[in-house]
């Protein structure tokens, strides 16, 4: 159930960048879409790197881990990739005095055609849902991951409005 929740999320967020896009073309406005406390965030991509030797990709999420949530994820056609390893990696306290531990996890094609495929990840805190990362991977049919064709991570404001 809880694959399912953030395969859709994925989809949505997929659908919901396509259509933040169009917005800030016409409008202009960016940052936060104030009618769904949806924010994007920066989009840089040192938080995945893809091994071109390997054909794998490896994603290193930040994370409290003494907070009581665990990152999940999902791949859009659940046969073309396959998680290979999954670990929390502890570090000192940030600046902030927060635990800046990461998610790090590796994984790898296991298609045997030419296909694109999104690979989504989301954490919900008390059953809220937080944050949305996506990438769009391409893959070959010799079982390789051979390039990163999306990027997008989404943080969701859950604050009650007055």
């Amino acid at each position: 159930m809880k694959r399912l929740a953030v395969l859709l999320c994925g989809l949505c967020l997929t659908g919901a960048l396509t259509a933040c896009g169009a917005a800030q073309g016409e409008s202009g406005s960016e940052g936060q879409d104030e009618t769904e406390n949806v924010m994007m965030m920066d989009q840089d991509d040192s938080w995945y790197e893809l091994t071109e030797e390997t054909g794998t990709i490896t994603v290193r999420i930040p994370m409290d881990s003494t907070a009581p949530y665990e990152w999940d994820f999902s791949v859009g056609n659940d046969g073309s990739v396959e998680l290979l390893t999954q670990e929390v990696v502890e570090n000192d306290q940030g600046e902030d005095g927060e635990n800046d531990s990461l998610w790090v996890a590796s994984f790898r094609s296991i298609s045997t055609q030419e296909e694109e495929v999104s690979l989504s990840f989301a954490y919900s805190y008390e059953d809220q849902l937080k944050e949305i990362r996506n990438l769009q991977l391409k893959l070959s049919a010799d079982g390789k991951i051979t390039e990163v064709t999306g990027n997008a991570v989404i943080g969701i404001d859950l604050a009650e409005e007055n």
